[in-house]
Parts: structure tokens; C-alpha cells; sequence
């Protein structure tokens, strides 16, 4: 989970019936400007790792008293420590609401206070944590200025574990030419920057990762695991009846086939909740596959029915 602070400090009675336009271009010495710092505790909270790294940005929302702050922008510039890009957010009464989204979106690609995202460009345009869209509500005072954000995710993870079974001996042969193909998933979304709400665009489809067809894309490989790693960022409230299936397909240009699963959270049932992680370990064989000990996790624990243990064939 992720969390950011805000330290500020008020200004001067005198500034604070200024607009932001005035409160900008305010110098005088007595501003106290807000320093943000975020910090990440507990389990994996973003797509791939559990820290900030270069090019990260929020968003920050806020009323203050007659302060307003629509969209400021803030980067992380080392450990916890993020700095303004360039307008700066004060207090303008006794106490002020914040809001923060991440990632940072510019003028130019909001509409109605929404962003939007192609599910299937994360595996090929390295879009993973621009999908892994996050939210915060907090309150701070001038008399204890610090502003606590707890971060949520607002989208679902999904991760499959793929493992060699019969006709294989490791899964490294697991992270090349495999192409990963779900049945109906959204595969837009938008996200309300200033509520925090996702929902899907269009109907439900075909959601075909062509890993195969992308030079330089695969599975991740852990070698202490033996097993390939795939994961996936996708859209919140989704519900299949009967289950999701699932098609690994196999095509490096000379051999080819197709072996197919169904994945459940519930009793004869598919479904996503923002927030949380499904991760199945899936056993591939030259005839079948395997899915077992699938797990919802945080992103927030639960136990699937039968602990998940689903057996498929061709």
C-alpha cells in the first residue's frame, strides 16, 4: 500500500482570499510550501515492484479554504520524496480535503476528468504501471499539516504461474512463444482522476496477449521457482458465468498447438474485484494443463473454492 504525506504550513492571513493565479505568482517570504513524501508498506502494490522509480508522478486534487487545486503535478525525485513540477499547493484556511490519483495525466489526455487505457498495450508498449491506476481521499490542518494518503488500487491483477509438467523438463521454454488468450474481459477502461472510479468501455471480448508476435516480449522467467510468470492488469467488475477460459497457445513459426483451461474465483463463476490478485499455478503438459492452488491475495486475501484446483484437457 502506498502512502503519501503532505507537510504544509499555512499562509499569512493576508493571502488567503487569493486565487491560484494570485497565489502563484505570491513571493513573499512567509509562504510555507507543501512537501509531499510517499512511502510503500506491506505486500507488492504496484505491477512490478514495491518502490518508486524514475518518472513516476501523481496528481493532486484539494480545496482549502477559497483555494482551489485542480491537477497539480508532483514527481518523485529520490526514496520517498516527491517536489512540484511547477505550481505549488498551500493551505488557504484552518484545515483543507486533498484528493491524489496515479499515474500523472496532462490536460491533453483527460476528458470529463477521464483517462483511458487499451488493456492489450500493456504487454507490448510497457504500459503495465500506467494501467495500475491508484486512488487516495485525505484531510489535513494547519495545526498538523501532514496529509495521509493510503493508496488503493482500482484495477484487478491477474497472474498465471506457469510450471512444467508432463513432456516438459523446465519452464524457461515457457517464457517464448506462448501466446495468452482470455474470453470475455473489457479491453478499455476509463479512470475518473477525480473520483477514483474505473469503468469498462465497449462490450466484453476476446482479450488475445500475441506475446509471439512481439519481439522482445515473453513471460518472466524465475529460475529458483522453475516456473514463467505472466501478469495482467484488468478491468474491475467483470463477471463470467461458467467460468473464464483460457487458451495458451503455443506458435514459434515451425510448431504450433493449443491447450485450453477455465479459471474460477467462485462456484461456476469468474469475477474481479478492484484491488485484488488472482494467481494461479497452472501445470503444462503436452497434453493438458492443470490449474491449481489459485489464489486471491493482496491487493486482500481470500480462499477460492476447492483452494482453486481446476484440471483441463485440449
Amino acid at each position: 500500500m502506498r502512502k503519501v504525506y503532505f507537510f504544509a504550513a499555512a499562509l499569512v492571513a493576508t493571502l488567503t482570499g487569493c486565487d491560484n493565479s494570485e497565489m502563484n505568482n505570491i513571493t513573499d517570504s512567509k509562504q510555507v510550501a507543501v512537501e509531499v513524501t510517499a512511502g510503500i508498506e506491506g505486500v507488492t502494490t504496484r505491477m512490478k515492484n514495491t518502490t518508486w522509480q524514475s518518472g513516476d508522478e501523481i496528481g493532486v486534487f484539494g480545496t482549502s479554504g477559497k483555494m482551489s487545486y485542480s491537477n497539480y503535478r508532483y514527481q518523485w525525485t529520490s526514496g520517498n520524496a516527491f517536489k512540484p513540477y511547477s505550481n505549488v499547493i498551500y493551505y488557504g484556511d484552518e484545515e483543507g480535503q486533498f484528493t491524489a490519483y496515479y499515474p500523472y495525466a496532462a490536460a491533453k489526455d483527460i476528458t470529463d476528468n477521464k483517462i483511458t487505457r487499451k488493456l492489450l498495450e500493456q504487454y507490448s508498449t510497457y504500459l503495465d504501471d500506467q494501467i495500475d491506476f491508484l486512488y487516495a481521499e485525505a484531510t489535513g490542518t494547519k495545526d498538523d499539516p501532514q496529509v495521509d494518503f493510503q493508496f488503493k488500487h482500482k484495477m484487478s491483477k491477474v497472474v498465471l504461474k506457469l510450471v512444467p509438467g508432463n513432456g516438459y523438463n523446465s519452464a524457461s521454454g515457457f517464457a517464448s512463444w506462448w501466446n495468452i488468450v482470455f474470453s470475455n474481459l473489457h479491453s478499455q477502461v476509463s479512470f475518473n482522476i477525480k473520483t477514483g472510479e474505473v469503468e469498462p468501455i465497449g462490450s466484453a471480448e476476446e482479450l488475445n496477449f500475441a506475446y509471439s508476435a512481439v519481439w522482445g516480449f515473453s513471460g518472466n522467467y524465475v529460475a529458483a521457482d522453475n516456473a514463467t510468470y505472466y501478469t495482467f492488469i484488468v478491468c474491475p467488475g467483470e463477471r463470467v458465468d461458467g467460468g473464464m477460459k483460457v487458451d495458451l497457445v503455443y506458435n514459434n513459426k515451425y510448431d504450433g498447438y493449443t491447450l485450453h483451461t477455465t479459471l474460477f474465483t467462485g462456484s461456476q463463476v469468474f469475477e474481479t474485484e478492484a484491488g485484488k490478485e488472482y494467481t494461479y499455478t497452472v501445470t503444462v503438459n503436452k497434453t493438458d494443463l492443470k490449474v491449481e492452488n489459485a489464489i486471491i491475495s493482496p491487493w486482500d486475501p481470500v480462499t477460492l473454492p476447492n483452494d482453486g484446483k481446476v484440471d483441463t484437457t485440449l
